[in-house]
């Protein structure tokens, strides 16, 4: 049984001692690109778009980069959200909001972008979030991240064995209460840890980042177009199909929008129609 939790343990802190490769002037390359954003934002102030357009790509380009160095962390995913925004590439702002979030999910400002950038989507989008209510019993899981829920779970863990150890040479009340105590807790954790990984690593999700993305019945372009989705519309991914006639990769996906179909007197509202789209059409989160 010792054992057991001790693997349990050690699998859990495992997570976090994976190392992280950074680029050596990623603070150079940050406060660059920051410089980068806010004179666009000062130019499209002084009614200057082309100028500040090529400020925003040009910070966009800079925080890819420290990105693709192997540094990630909420505030550059953050701020090229904010960048590509700006440029007018809406989807691309809503991925990188979105990735940023699930490092941050507590993040008032993330949650507020999100929203913005989809009011300037042209589908509808299909919401998925439970309300507020269940949102904070369920905090674990929607307060905290991958890594803090990891964290928790094991710190969780191991007060609880600690716990255990006392109260089996000690047999206190107090001792007691407070081992089922943790263990609950430990249980809540441990659960919400499991659905996240689950949720996020064998449930791949995506935001179209095309502005026109078509939706087939099958993995070709040579199979009829379903409905077209739009730049910012959420995707679930549901499988991975390479096209016969081509070296292009095909998504099966389910796109979350709502979409009104006229039958009869009164309109039926269809949520997440399923096809397959371009692969490059999505970006992955």
């Amino acid at each position: 049984m010792r054992r057991a939790r001790a693997a349990i343990l050690i699998a859990l802190l495992g997570l976090l001692s994976a190392p992280v490769p950074a680029d050596e002037d990623v603070p150079a390359k940050f406060t660059q690109a920051n410089d980068l954003y806010a004179e666009g934002r000062l130019l499209a102030n002084q009614q200057k778009p082309q100028e500040s357009a090529q400020r925003f790509q040009q910070a966009a380009q800079l925080y890819e980069q420290i990105l693709g160095s192997g540094f990630v962390s909420w505030p550059v995913l953050y701020n090229l959200g904010n960048a590509y925004y700006r440029h007018g590439r809406v989807g691309k702002a809503i991925l990188n909001y979105r990735r940023a979030e699930r490092l941050a999910p507590r993040n008032a400002e993330i949650k507020a972008n999100i929203k913005q950038a989809q009011q300037q989507t042209k589908d509808r989008h299909a919401s998925r979030e439970l309300p507020s209510f269940f949102r904070s019993l369920l905090f674990c899981y929607y307060g905290l991240s991958l890594n803090e829920a990891t964290v928790l779970a094991a710190v969780l863990y191991f007060a609880f064995c600690i716990a255990e150890i006392l109260f089996i040479f000690q047999r206190r009340p107090l001792l007691k209460r407070a081992t089922i105590v943790l263990l609950l807790l430990t249980l809540i954790t441990a659960t919400s840890l499991v659905l996240k990984i689950r949720n996020e690593d064998q449930t791949p999700t995506g935001i179209v980042i095309a502005q026109e993305c078509p939706v087939r019945i099958g993995p070709g372009k040579e199979y009829n177009v379903l409905f077209k989705a739009h730049e910012g519309a959420d995707v679930v991914v549901l499988g991975e199909r390479a096209d016969a006639h081509s070296e292009k990769q095909w998504l099966r996906v389910k796109v979350l929008i709502e979409t009104v179909e006229q039958g009869g007197k009164e309109a039926k509202r269809i949520v997440g129609p399923e096809g397959y789209a371009l692969s490059s059409n999505i970006g992955l989160l």
